[in-house]
């Protein structure tokens, strides 16, 4: 992974180009073509037809949806081994209290500035994923994300 571009808040997302670029547009259209023809067209043909193509995107949104569910839920269970090694005890019992996007974006901070970080979450200074990326300074990168 040495040969990866340093991450940052910046450009930490990822985008799939078949996924996000090409599948996704196509499918998007191809179900608004087909409401076109419902109304163009009416036939019980045309109405099943935009079923299909409703139910082809929504297809493929759940084939994206379901990996990245388990991914936030496998970071989780990283994070809250991380952060039990790292907090100290009184910091340590009141890790249940962040959110799963909350984890998922405290996945970013280097070890040494979670304690920081983590107290600033709590209190509601980082309440939003957003925060919370911008607010660490060195990007601990994730080049695993799907």
């Amino acid at each position: 992974m040495a040969d990866r571009a340093p991450q940052s808040f910046e450009n930490h997302s990822k985008y799939t180009p078949l996924y996000h670029f090409i599948l996704f547009p196509l499918f998007t259209l191809y179900f608004f073509w087909k409401v076109y023809l419902i109304f163009a067209r009416p036939s019980i043909d045309s109405l099943f037809e935009g079923f299909a193509a409703f139910g082809f995107l929504g297809i493929l949104w759940v084939t994206r949806i379901f990996p990245l569910t388990v991914q936030d839920r496998v970071i989780r269970i990283e994070e809250r081994v991380r952060l039990q090694r790292l907090l100290p005890p009184e910091l340590a019992g009141r890790i249940g209290e962040l959110s799963r996007r909350q984890f998922v974006a405290l996945r970013f901070a280097p070890d040494a500035e979670v304690p920081e970080l983590f107290p600033r979450i709590l209190n509601g200074e980082l309440s939003q994923p957003a925060d919370i990326k911008k607010a660490i300074d060195t990007w601990r990168a994730d080049h695993f994300r799907i």
